[in-house]
């Protein structure tokens, strides 16, 4: 995909306001444009940050009483909307998230280490190509071992744009996982109240598109992803 083509069909920038009296919101406008990287997806974000923000303030509250019965600043726009469809839209965005999440993981920090450490040579035992990639990411993805094709034009192809976003949450998450059955949504949940973790995610983003270009064998490029900033 060329960087013209993919101005046109991604969001080439991305901007996170950072909103002292509502991290929450901040955290679900970063997170939208990881579930929904198309540039036409606008409705899709908007209705996933809304449905973010309902499952985080709800999860804590109910996780910590105390906190749950304090005043909180919140829009009166997420407080609408059927609850029941609010959280189709919640769980259909973390699918999205999770998948961009295992590629991260899979593909392409397992790639971009390969070319960093020298290139060519066996990560782990095997070479980092598509066919031993593809074994370790489809059990994840729920998907068949026949289905690497219909993987790379609809899973892979959308989540390409956000890599380096994607591999920054999971390496943020990987470092405060407590144990390691930690679920992604249990990690993320504390994103939703620390505008400095948020801000730590934005930097690393950035760092890991100037090294987007080291990925050559899947045709990433920091041009061709999602540039992010506070404004």
């Amino acid at each position: 995909m060329t960087t013209e083509e993919g101005a046109l069909r991604f969001q080439s920038h991305a901007k996170v306001p950072l909103n002292e009296t509502a991290p929450y919101e901040s955290c679900g406008i970063f997170l939208s444009f990881l579930a929904y990287p198309h540039a036409s997806d606008v409705n899709h974000r908007a209705e996933f940050v809304r449905a973010s923000v309902i499952w985080a303030i709800a999860k804590r509250a109910a996780g910590d009483l105390n906190w749950g019965e304090q005043p909180l600043c919140i829009k009166p726009y997420f407080l609408t909307g059927d609850l029941g469809e609010v959280r189709k839209i919640w769980l259909r965005g973390a699918g999205h998230l999770n998948r961009r999440i295992i590629c991260a993981e899979k593909i392409f920090i397992p790639v971009l280490l390969n070319a960093i450490q020298k290139r060519g040579r066996p990560l782990s035992g095997f070479a980092p190509t598509l066919e031993n990639l593809w074994l370790e990411v489809h059990p994840l993805l729920g998907l068949k071992e026949t289905s690497k094709a219909t993987f790379l034009s609809r899973t892979w192809k959308e989540s390409r744009p956000v890599m380096p976003a994607a591999a920054a949450v999971w390496l943020w998450m990987r470092h405060r996982a407590t144990t390691a059955k930690a679920s992604y949504g249990e990690s993320l949940l504390h994103l939703f109240f620390s505008l400095a973790d948020l801000r730590e995610l934005l930097n690393s983003t950035e760092e890991f598109r100037e090294l987007a270009d080291e990925v050559k064998r899947f045709e990433i490029r920091a041009a061709d992803t999602m540039r992010f900033s506070e404004r």
